[in-house]
């Protein structure tokens, strides 16, 4: 992948420290003429945007284990979203450009996946937690979790204040067992969230592994998809 500015010498060392099964490997970066390049294990899989509702389900452990790789190396991803999710024989998080440790700074990654907090320019676990908590509710339901309509302002940052509350319409959608764990990841107040992705990923595999009888009949359960806002 050719770059427009070569990436920062801090950039490449954070990034190429960091393996997960679930987390594209970036192999080598450099400086060619003018800009860089970024080279990276090609990933096999259609991205999540394009699959069907219910594989929300099946990756939500896939996507916890590539952002506790990250954390665990004291780094954020920050821009997670179904466009940033591959889904193959697992699901794999790509696309490591805003990849940074936890300090403050301007605001970066997609304006409907920030969390609150996000806007001050925090960076930590806990906005990567809920932008994955976005994702698989977008995905699930249909539509954002908080938002009626993500392409009016008004409406995004009625969903960042602290009085906002989950659209029934959308995560109504779904069975109990997962609007519970997404709304874990949604909560306003990051000190509400899950303490850590592990943490996130053990609570959803004990209630929604798809090998167990139950969580089968929870897909099954996943009605069709309804037109996106």
């Amino acid at each position: 992948k050719c770059t427009p500015s070569p990436p920062s010498p801090a950039w490449v060392a954070a990034v190429m420290g960091v393996e997960a099964p679930t987390l594209v490997r970036v192999r080598d970066a450099g400086v060619e003429g003018d800009g860089g390049y970024v080279v990276m294990d090609l990933v096999a899989g259609v991205a999540l945007s394009q699959r069907p509702p219910e594989d929300a389900l099946r990756v939500g452990a896939d996507l916890a284990d590539a952002l506790d790789a990250l954390h665990r190396k004291g780094l954020v991803h920050g821009d997670v979203k179904a466009e940033n999710v591959l889904v193959g024989e697992r699901a794999t998080l790509v696309d490591l450009g805003f990849v940074s440790d936890p300090s403050p700074g301007s605001p970066r990654g997609t304006l409907t996946h920030l969390a609150p907090e996000s806007l001050l320019g925090e960076r930590s676990p806990q906005t990567d937690l809920y932008a994955l908590g976005v994702t698989l509710a977008r995905h699930l339901g249909g539509g954002h979790p908080f938002a009626l309509d993500e392409r009016d302002p008004a409406s995004l940052r009625a969903a960042l204040s602290p009085s906002r509350s989950l659209r029934p319409d959308v995560l109504a959608r779904v069975p109990a067992q997962v609007r519970d764990a997404l709304a874990w990841l949604l909560a306003w107040s990051p000190e509400d969230r899950p303490p850590s992705a592990a943490a996130w990923r053990a609570r959803w595999c004990r209630d929604l592994d798809p090998s167990a009888s139950r969580a089968l009949t929870l897909l099954d359960a996943v009605p069709p998809h309804p037109t996106r806002v």
